[in-house]
């Protein structure tokens, strides 16, 4: 093994011994084990505990380990696991040292008790009051049940944990292609609920430190093995050298790209293309990975579009960045055209701001060059006589030109046409349009697995390659498989805990999806948008939803304390959010039946979503997904989910419906109330604040409901009445007149009142006509909740019943 990659195993693995320890519950390390240690480092005499059984689980794995390592490279691990200076590199070991205390921010290392879980991450993000301290179940990640509770409700042991991972590693040793990488993997499926044991660090997993640990140790070295940093040592640096490099990126237009469809068949396309901008994104990291020789711990993040990378901070690092750059940037156009488009910029990270743990002002840093870029997107391919062509000069033919069906892109001069069957052979579709078309069609089952190639040589003919890249994939799904070998990595979708699991490959890893699967009809095929709409009987509409979490870059630049801003802790915020939308959201949707019958998500991952389906049933899914994200985030006041909906015909255009969600999204979250932004909800043209005024229409509509539905015990009519006094009173009021609505509500309401034959009804149509005209709520001044007049929100709340009713 070369010696990068035993300095990374061990910043791997250093610290696994503190999990054996837990789950040994008070029992010693063996004989054997302390004479092994004893021989491979005979000068040292003080020893962590931990370290004892770190070494301990090297003895019991030496032969199975990564597919087996020689006794040499375990002996050699070892020495460098415990820093043994008098057989190992001074600077190793001071490398090593120094991660280590970057990784704990100079923490304190202190014992876990076999019973302590880890800290929700949401628990220590600023906040004036946090009644909620959430911790994690003792169990492997999985997705099918609550991950979360309070203290004295948590189930588990770390004994059982230990017995599956244990497990778990000496399967993964029989198999050929397994990687340290593997191991991280396995290690977050168990450890991501274990504490780091730190002081102040109870909210960073011991599956975060040592990812922390290795992608530091990673960089340190590759800086110090750097030709211009030749004779340079780790006790040599001061505080104001930079040796670390933080790259950051975000693939702008995928939203856009992902509706950017206008035909009926709509559903045979778009979950092609979300899927697909995932893949694209994976493979972006995957290149720069690959061409700087990065592992899995190097990326802090990585979904929703974006991702920030650690490396080391060289000339070698930074060439090779921009020529990526370029070329990304040129295949991105070539392909899509300036539909998507690749925003990248990186900042050195300096000693001081890592063991200060205060790395605000690097991420901000980072984030504004990834804006800049935005900004100045294809600035400098524009500035050449062949780019001011492309971009200035007329193109396309216009006119009777023929078009894509679904895409409405215009064919250019001797493109390929390919035949759509669903509308005849005289209507046509482009390649990337198809390939969209079909893998939506190898996703009309659910996927299990994804199968990930590093060169095109082992590419089968149904594999997916974004960009002309040298990586491409395969999918496994519940019935059949375009997975022909693995010569690939085969990581499991949304099974962390993998070791169980049944499948024709073995896996090496998991990775995580939103929205594995979609609504199907009585023949099993996938529903088309006009079967979403509903029952022919009912009011038929599609609802399409846009949800993300406010203020996400403001968290990671100010969400922490300084003393707090470690890589880990970043990284935990990224991984928790991602659990949540493509982890446990997916789970949500298959644990209810209306939800799988009638809607479907196309795409869930980072810190948003874009779901839609039939139109009440994805009102009643936005609700749940918020009220789980509150209860996820610890019902933490610093952080809240802004969303918006809109409701179309089945025929509408879908990518013009998700334009007005997105119109109806920023109404979210540019809405006030009481001095609470954001964390809104917009629903039938309106922002409600979920707190406040969001429970009174909703409750207002049921009361409603009640009232009117099959017990008839108000005539319909009372809603028709309701939205003409809010349309008076809004002309009344911008013209200046006489409050008559205010009059003819009392006239309308009392002739109900009268006709009424039961006591509920008469007080029900009192409190109305008290609230209107007071403006109150429940005896109170609305003023109090909302910004909005009682009767705002009555008009809503009567539109909504008035459609259910239908």
């Amino acid at each position: 093994m070369e010696e990068r990659s035993l300095v990374y195993l061990a910043a791997v693995l250093h610290k696994i011994g503190s999990f054996y320890r837990l789950a040994a519950d008070g029992k010693n390390v063996s004989d054997e084990t302390k004479a092994w240690v004893a021989m491979v480092c005979p000068d040292l005499t003080d020893i962590a505990e931990y370290l004892h059984w770190t070494a301990q689980f090297l003895l019991e794995n030496k032969e199975g380990l990564l597919g087996g390592l020689s006794s040499d490279e375990v002996d050699k691990l070892l020495t460098t696991i415990l820093q043994d200076s008098n057989t190992i590199d001074q600077n190793i070991a001071a490398l090593l040292r120094l991660a280590q205390s970057f990784a704990s921010a100079g923490n304190e290392a202190i014992p876990v008790g076999k019973g302590d879980s880890l800290k929700s991450i949401f628990a220590t993000i600023k906040a004036e009051s946090l009644k909620s301290q959430k911790g994690f179940d003792l169990l492997p990640l999985c997705f099918e049940r609550q991950l979360l509770r309070e203290q004295g409700e948590r189930k588990g042991n770390c004994g059982q944990l230990w017995t599956g991972f244990n497990k778990a590693i000496k399967r993964l040793g029989q198999l050929k292609n397994s990687t340290i990488d593997s191991l991280l993997s396995l290690m977050e499926t168990y450890t991501y609920c274990i504490p780091s044991g730190f002081s102040d660090m109870n909210d960073v997993s011991l599956y975060e430190y040592s990812k922390s640990t290795a992608s530091i140790a990673l960089g340190l070295y590759d800086f110090l093995a750097a030709e211009e940093n030749e004779g340079k040592s780790i006790n040599s640096l001061d505080d104001s050298e930079e040796p670390l490099l933080i790259i950051g990126g975000d693939l702008s237009g995928i939203q856009s790209f992902i509706y950017d469809v206008i035909s009926k068949s709509a559903a045979k396309n778009l979950k092609g293309r979300s899927f697909y901008l995932q893949l694209l994104v994976d493979t972006i990291v995957a290149e720069i990975s690959e061409a700087l020789s990065l592992r899995k711990s190097s990326v802090i993040y990585s979904s929703g579009g974006g991702f920030y990378l650690i490396t080391a901070n060289t000339k070698f690092v930074v060439q090779e960045m921009k020529k990526l750059r370029a070329s990304i940037s040129a295949r991105l156009l070539e392909e899509f055209g300036t539909n998507l488009f690749l925003a990248s910029d990186w900042t050195g990270v300096s000693i001081d701001l890592v063991k200060n743990a205060n790395l605000s002002s690097a991420w901000e840093s980072v984030m504004a060059g990834v804006s800049k870029r935005k900004a100045q997107r294809y600035s400098s391919i524009i500035c050449t006589q062949s780019g001011y062509q492309q971009f200035f000069e007329p193109s396309g033919i216009g006119g009777e030109a023929a078009r894509d069906v679904i895409t409405n892109e215009e064919f250019a001069p001797g493109e390929q046409q390919i035949k759509f069957e669903a509308f005849g052979a005289d209507l046509a579709i482009k390649k990337g349009t198809n390939a969209y078309i079909e893998l939506g069609r190898k996703l009309r089952n659910k996927l299990n697995g994804l199968v990930t190639y590093k060169s095109s040589s082992a590419v089968s003919s149904g594999s997916i390659r974004p960009i002309a890249s040298s990586i491409s994939y395969d999918v496994e799904t519940a019935v059949g498989s375009a997975v022909k070998s693995l010569n690939g990595e085969y990581l499991a979708v949304n099974e962390p805990d993998y070791s169980q699991l049944q499948s024709q490959h073995e896996p090496i890893g998991f990775a995580l999806y939103g929205g594995t699967d979609v609504p199907r009809d009585k023949k099993s095929q996938v529903k088309e948008l006009e079967q979403l709409a509903g029952p022919e009987s009912g009011f038929r509409r599609i609802a399409v939803l846009r949800m993300d979490v406010d203020n996400l870059g403001k968290l990671f630049k100010s969400g922490f304390d300084a003393g707090q801003q470690t890589f880990a802790r970043f990284s935990s915020l990224s991984r928790q959010l991602d659990y949540f939308f493509k982890g446990y959201l997916d789970k949500m949707w298959y644990a209810n039946a209306d939800f799988r019958e009638w809607t479907t998500i196309l795409y869930s991952g980072g810190d948003d979503l874009f779901l839609l389906g039939k139109w009440d049933v994805v009102f009643k899914f936005a609700q749940q997904i918020r009220n789980q994200f509150k209860q996820w985030v610890c019902n933490s006041p610093a952080i809240s989910l802004s969303g918006g909906t809109v409701l179309v015909g089945p025929k509408y255009p879908i990518s013009r419906a998700a334009e007005q969600s997105g119109v109806a999204e920023k109404l979210a979250k540019g809405h006030v109330c009481k001095g609470q932004e954001k964390n809104a909800f917009t629903i039938l043209d309106y922002p409600f604040n979920w707190e406040l005024e969001f429970p009174m229409v909703l409750e207002l509509k049921d009361q409603l409901v009640h009232m009117i539905g099959s017990s008839k015990k108000v005539n319909r009519s009372l809603l028709g009445k309701i939205s003409i006094l809010y349309e008076m009173k809004l002309q009344q009021e911008r013209e200046g007149l006489n409050p008559s609505w205010s009059w003819m509500m009392v006239y309308d309401f009392a002739k109900v009142i009268s006709d009424a034959r039961s006591r509920e009804v008469k007080e029900f149509m009192n409190g109305l006509q008290r609230d209107i005209y007071a403006n109150s709520w429940k005896g109170e001044s609305i003023k109090k909740f909302t910004d909005y007049h009682f009767l705002d929100l009555l008009r809503v709340a009567a539109r909504w019943a008035e459609l259910e009713l239908r």
